[in-house]
């Protein structure tokens, strides 16, 4: 009982501990953009690099006011309609801790690094059939305080990142689709790809196998792991 009552808490974002300021309608006219193709990703990318890089009180304040936990991911704040939910989120990464390369379905996320630096690897699904997944890759980034990622099903939909130097601090901003955005029922997904599987196919294009969460932090969850 405790846990549905904290999910339903994280859900509506209920408490003084959860965050409904400005930015909510900021990125919820941001994500319409992106939707709607009205916004070229790197454009939308630059415009919240620059809205945090030119106002550190904004920064300073998920800091100070949220990031005294090592949990991995603390959900600070949501906005949850009939069909879709926006999620604030603090992610927590100790150094050389990696989040394993994942895949998202029915979802759109900027992630901001508040602190810290980290390392990105993203591609572009190019197919999923069964537990064969076939995607492109782009250059590894070396992400600092102030950087964003971006993820969607029309962008860089699979990645991984993990901590370097240092522990990072991530404040995760992103759009669920689904009713309520957030029950199993949804198309809310996140897949896990076996790197270590993973074969190029063709000047572009790499393929590998879908994993189970479990198996993925087994293998996958430090830097040293990834290759």
């Amino acid at each position: 009982m405790l846990k549905i009552f904290q999910r339903l808490r994280d859900a509506f974002g209920h408490g003084p501990e959860y965050y409904n300021g400005n930015l909510i309608q900021y990125f919820d006219d941001l994500f319409k953009q992106l939707e709607n193709k009205l916004i070229d990703p790197q454009k939308a990318k630059l415009k919240v690099n620059e809205l945090f890089a030119t106002n550190q009180d904004l920064k300073t304040f998920f800091l100070n006011s949220y990031c005294d936990t090592k949990k991995n991911l603390k959900i600070i704040g949501s906005k949850v309609r009939l069909f879709n939910r926006l999620r604030f989120g603090i992610i927590s990464l100790e150094e050389n801790e990696y989040e394993p390369i994942h895949y998202h379905n029915g979802f759109i996320s900027f992630q901001i690094v508040l602190a810290g630096k980290c390392i990105l690897n993203e591609f572009d699904k190019i197919s999923v059939k069964g537990k064969q997944v076939v995607f492109k890759p782009y250059e590894n980034q070396l992400l600092n305080s102030d950087d964003v990622m971006l993820n969607f099903s029309k962008f860089r939909d699979i990645h991984g990142f993990g901590a370097i130097d240092g522990p990072v601090k991530i404040l995760s901003i992103g759009k669920y689709y689904g009713l309520f955005g957030k029950f199993k029922f949804s198309i809310n997904n996140r897949w896990y790809l076996d790197m270590d599987k993973k074969k190029q196919i063709n000047k572009e294009f790499l393929q590998t196998f879908l994993i189970e969460e479990e198996e993925a932090y087994k293998k996958y969850s430090k830097i040293e792991n990834f290759s």
